[in-house]
């Protein structure tokens, strides 16, 4: 499982196709181009809506071969205080 975020203006409306094909027991697909610019698509298997400013942002669970799998974790917090240069937080962005 991956979980991708896109801004958008009308992503409750893909929700909304996304649980209608989901009620008829139908497939959903996320198209992306690979980073060797080749069309890919992946099945949705959660999808959901977050309000921001001017925009909306959504999020979607896609289910990916291992093959087709970049593994990055991102660790952001709100401290405020730079731990970038304490030896005891190393950088986890893989």
């Amino acid at each position: 499982m991956a979980v991708t975020r896109l801004r958008t203006f009308n992503g409750e409306a893909l929700v909304e196709r996304c649980h209608k094909a989901w009620r008829h027991q139908e497939p959903m697909h996320l198209e992306f181009r690979s980073m060797d610019g080749l069309k890919q698509e992946a099945p949705i298997v959660a999808a959901r809506t977050v309000a921001l400013d001017d925009q909306q942002m959504l999020v979607l669970w896609v289910r990916l071969e291992n093959e087709d799998v970049e593994l990055e974790i991102d660790y952001e917090d709100d401290f405020g205080d730079n731990e970038d240069d304490d030896p005891d937080f190393p950088d986890l962005t893989i």
